[in-house]
């Protein structure tokens, strides 16, 4: 079986459009890619900690 390709993304924040957490799941759950590295840039958060954690727990548990 071939190597799959690994990807990284960086996000300005853990609060997504659904539209990202269906591409960041896809990837995570493909059988040819696999999320490498997500990174968090500086720009902060557009919601609270409270609101935004329960989804970037979802990203880091769907990479692994």
């Amino acid at each position: 079986m071939p190597e799959k390709l690994r990807v990284g993304v960086i996000l300005d924040s853990f609060d997504l459009w659904a539209w990202e957490r269906t591409m960041l799941n896809r990837i995570a759950q493909s059988d040819y890619a696999e999320l490498a590295a997500v990174v968090l840039g500086r720009s902060g958060s557009r919601r609270t900690k409270e609101e935004v954690e329960p989804q970037a727990n979802a990203i880091v548990h769907a990479i692994y």
